[in-house]
């Protein structure tokens, strides 16, 4: 009696086991991953930049359908250039997209089969998100491994407000398990040049604030070791909005050899 109470109890535990694993939860109880990590080029993004960018996708497991990353946190704020489901030619391990120039790198593709992906890359968004990603279809991308995406440039746009957004990434299987990022929108810091060497004057520009008034500029952060406050008037600069240009604020200053300080000019 007590071995017939054993055996059904191993098969309990068992059925249960198995359950768990088709659940993509392990006996132990932890849910398995299906986007380990996410590494982004560049991680900080000029307000209303919109440059050439890549997002590395870490994937365990096997991938039964779409793969991408998106912001849905209630309100959009970056903005994609095209929309819709587009194309796809996969050759070796480099899947491009005909419409937008999005391409997504993986050596996972190597059993996917080169030729033209139907409608297989996905873009789109509404007021409250923006999505990005491919659909690898239901014979399955085998992990582990990476995918990367890379984006050209004009295609993802930064909002114009200095801050941080949660993307969240995913890889399709069961369960879904989404994998949230961090893209932060900043001043680019200054780049060294002869002029700073030689303590010429230096001009800052900075994104126009959210109420179009420069004296609404927060730049504490600003200051790079001058101890300047305020300063700022409305100008144009051609980096902002994707290059197209727009409304900035700018100062300029210079380091006065006889009082030792930096003035604002």
């Amino acid at each position: 009696m007590l071995s017939n109470l054993a055996t059904r109890q191993r098969s309990i535990f068992l059925v249960l086991a198995l359950a768990l694993l088709l659940a993509g939860i392990s006996p132990s109880g932890s849910v398995q991953a299906n986007v380990a990590s996410v590494s982004v080029s560049p991680a900080s993004w000029a307000p209303g930049s919109s440059p050439a960018a890549t997002f590395t996708l870490n994937v365990t497991g096997t991938v039964t359908g779409w793969v991408g990353f998106w912001e849905d946190n209630g309100t959009r704020t970056w903005s994609l250039s095209t929309l819709g489901s587009h194309n796809g030619t996969l050759s070796g391990n480099v899947l491009t997209c005909a419409t937008t120039g999005v391409t997504y790198t993986s050596t996972l593709f190597s059993s996917w089969g080169d030729g033209v992906k139907t409608n297989v890359c996905y873009d789109d968004q509404d007021s409250s998100y923006f999505e990005i990603g491919f659909n690898g279809g239901v014979a399955g991308i085998v992990g582990p491994g990476t995918i990367q995406i890379s984006v050209p440039a004009g295609f993802l746009t930064a909002p114009s407000v200095i801050g941080s957004t949660t993307f969240r990434a995913y890889a399709l299987e069961s369960p879904i398990v989404r994998t949230n990022f961090t893209v932060t929108v900043a001043n680019p810091a200054p780049q060294p040049t002869e002029e700073i060497s030689g303590m010429q004057p230096l001009l800052q520009q900075v994104g126009m604030p959210i109420t179009g008034d420069c004296t609404n500029v927060e730049d504490s952060h600003l200051a790079w070791g001058t101890g300047l406050s305020g300063g700022w008037s409305r100008s144009w600069a051609e980096w902002v909005n994707a290059g197209s240009g727009g409304p900035v604020c700018s100062r300029s200053f210079a380091f006065d050899t006889n009082s030792q300080l930096w003035l604002i000019l």
